[in-house]
């Protein structure tokens, strides 16, 4: 809330000589959580949530800890702030987990329609070294489709996303294999974080 009341005051100061002009404030770390004590960002103020605490190798509606304490704080930005946006990750940065290979792909479809549910103004995300990334370039795609239309039947997009990238004899491998990795990560709830 303190935070918001110092970017408040610059904000009312910007808006005097550019009021087309908003500012952009990241909801990360220990400002995660959205305000207390009635504090509302000013109109010409966007809120980028990042997640930074989430376990990417489970879905954001898991119920684990990490997960469901960034579904709570997202949601506790709904109605402090006029405009609010998700930095998202696709890649995590730790030196023992970059290109690590995560089935984190399976869940995309479900976090895009929770992030349309939270009636947020756009979803942007990051993704960077594709040569060591864990399928960079389908996972680019994937995310691209959902974050121009986050209700797709995501089932049936991936699918089609695994047979174009990789062929119709090898993409079903493909599917197969990570539909695997999937199952092995939900047998032993690993938690791989941002860092």
């Amino acid at each position: 809330g303190l935070y918001l009341k110092v970017i408040n005051r610059i904000a009312g100061e910007v808006a005097k000589k550019h009021p087309e002009v908003m500012i952009l404030v990241n909801a990360s770390k220990y400002l995660e959580k959205g305000p207390m004590g009635g504090v509302k960002a000013a109109p010409n103020i966007g809120v980028r949530f990042c997640p930074l605490g989430v376990n990417f190798a489970n879905s954001i509606l898991d119920d684990e800890a990490p997960n469901r304490k960034t579904r709570e704080n997202l949601l506790s930005w709904q109605g402090k702030a006029d405009s609010i946006f998700v930095w998202d990750y696709a890649v995590t940065f730790g030196l023992d987990t970059l290109g690590y290979p995560f089935a984190n792909e399976w869940y995309f479809g479900e976090k895009y329609r929770f992030y349309q549910s939270c009636g947020l103004r756009a979803i942007e995300w990051e993704q960077e070294w594709p040569e060591a990334s864990d399928l960079f370039d389908l996972k680019h795609y994937l995310l691209s489709k959902l974050s121009e239309k986050p209700d797709l039947d995501y089932p049936a997009l991936m699918k089609r996303a695994f047979n174009e990238f990789f062929g119709p004899k090898a993409g079903p491998l493909v599917y197969a294999s990570r539909k695997r990795l999937l199952d092995a990560q939900q047998r032993s709830r690993p938690y791989i974080s941002f860092m």
